[in-house]
């Protein structure tokens, strides 16, 4: 009997102490906002306590909300049906409230002095399909005067809201004797909450694209397999790389063999070495761009085959607002030699709006000696009054010379086509992507026939 007795102060000692332990941690705690029913209170910082989460979460700082229900004895409580709801509390990024029932969550069949007052903790932000792990301390009353109530660590879905059905019996939560209740009447509930949180990983910022770029600076005789030299620079890069993004500069590689330098005349070492950073996967960089240089570069990338800088240089060109009566003539000869559709499209619109004035400008007895030209601008003449009098074809019907070259690119990269050439060259595309899709469909309707 005495080693038993023993046992269980030692047990009861034991377990004070691991009670005292998590009170002190949560009274480290302090209360970083507080929701009156029916008044305002501050908002202040907090501290922190981990333990019970999953392997994979790192538990939070404990976070301290306060909740107070004024005049809590005229609150209405009928059981399961009267509820009082706080307002909400933003804590660990998301929105929290808590659900009291004065007079008890499911004690309908309870006697009045017996019934428990319930509470039940909501967090208002959840999405649907998300899942929060919390863990939560409830102190219900004036310190060490009403109840504690606790959970262990556990998966918060939307809709669900984690409580206590028995808090505490409402008759003693308003007894004046007991003072649970403060001064003024009001309960007061500190929500002591936790929550587990996935950690953040770091990424290094380099991205391949800038290591790629780096390759190309990196480049000599001893890693690649091709070198070009333009003037007195010599570029090194990989045959691999120009095969994929510039054909037609691969094509000129291979009849070279890996030792001897390509010559390459006609262009700048520096627009061929922004050529070649292109091919490396790297964009359009630094200041603003004159229209010579964004010229200079479209150039290069068409009579390379470099696509991807073609189409890049042709779009700032447009935007950048370098079309203009006086150049307008010259901009359609441009566009036409290096097959920029866009470029052309956006030359052929400034010509026409201005036609008068484009005819005294020098370049357009230039533009007269390509008779080719002048009847696609008649054309398109024509066919913006034509627009004027209906309206314009959608994709869905086939007339795709009415739409802007914008949208066939679009529908091509949709298609997974080529998207570089004039409007005429991806028109075409377009036409015959629809040919060849109907030859299949008509090949898959003989072939059920005949299965039939």
């Amino acid at each position: 009997i005495l080693l038993q007795c023993c046992t269980d102060l030692l047990a009861a000692s034991v377990l004070a102490g691991l009670l005292t332990k998590s009170q002190l941690v949560m009274e480290q705690a302090e209360i970083i906002a507080t929701a009156h029913v029916g008044g305002e209170g501050p908002t202040e910082v907090s501290d922190s306590y981990n333990s019970g989460f999953p392997e994979h979460l790192i538990p939070s700082s404990w976070k301290k909300l306060r909740f107070v229900f004024h005049d809590f004895a005229t609150l209405p409580h009928g059981p399961n049906e009267d509820v009082t709801t706080s307002t909400e509390l933003e804590c660990h990024g998301q929105k929290w409230s808590i659900d009291v029932y004065p007079g008890g969550y499911d004690q309908r069949h309870a006697e009045e002095g017996e019934r428990y007052t319930s509470i039940y903790l909501s967090c208002d932000s959840l999405g649907r399909s998300e899942v929060l792990h919390t863990k939560h301390v409830l102190y219900v009353g004036e310190p060490g005067k009403g109840n504690i109530m606790t959970r262990p660590v556990q998966e918060l879905k939307s809709g669900k809201s984690p409580g206590h059905k028995r808090v505490m019996r409402r008759s003693a939560i308003i007894d004046p004797a007991k003072k649970i209740l403060d001064d003024k009447g009001s309960l007061i509930v500190d929500l002591h909450l936790q929550i587990g949180f996935a950690p953040s990983y770091c990424y290094p910022s380099r991205s391949i694209q800038a290591d790629m770029v780096k390759v190309l600076e990196m480049s000599d005789e001893s890693n690649s397999d091709v070198v070009f030299e333009v003037g007195s620079e010599k570029f090194y890069c990989l045959s691999s790389l120009l095969q994929l993004r510039a054909p037609d500069l691969y094509s000129l590689a291979s009849e070279y063999d890996n030792r001897t330098p390509i010559p390459i005349s006609g262009v700048s070492g520096a627009i061929f070495y922004k050529l070649l950073r292109s091919v490396y996967g790297g964009d359009l960089q630094g200041d603003h761009r004159t229209a010579l240089e964004l010229k200079n570069l479209i150039s290069a990338a068409d009579r390379f085959g470099c696509t991807t800088l073609k189409l890049a240089a042709e779009h700032e060109f447009v935007t950048a607002s370098s079309i203009y009566v006086e150049n307008v003539a010259e901009m359609l000869l441009f566009a036409d030699s290096t097959n920029c559709g866009l470029l052309k499209e956006a030359a052929m619109s400034c010509f026409l709006t201005n036609l008068e004035d484009v005819k005294k400008t020098e370049g357009y007895s230039n533009l007269r000696e390509s008779p080719d030209l002048m009847e696609e601008l008649l054309t398109e003449a024509t066919r913006n009054n034509n627009k004027r009098s209906r309206r314009r074809s959608d994709p869905g019907g086939k007339d795709y010379k009415r739409l802007r070259v914008s949208e066939l690119r679009k529908e091509l990269v949709i298609r997974e086509s080529d998207v570089d050439g004039s409007k005429e060259i991806l028109v075409s595309r377009l036409e015959e992507s629809d040919a060849a899709l109907s030859l299949d469909a008509d090949g898959q309707d003989a072939e059920a026939v005949e299965i039939e």
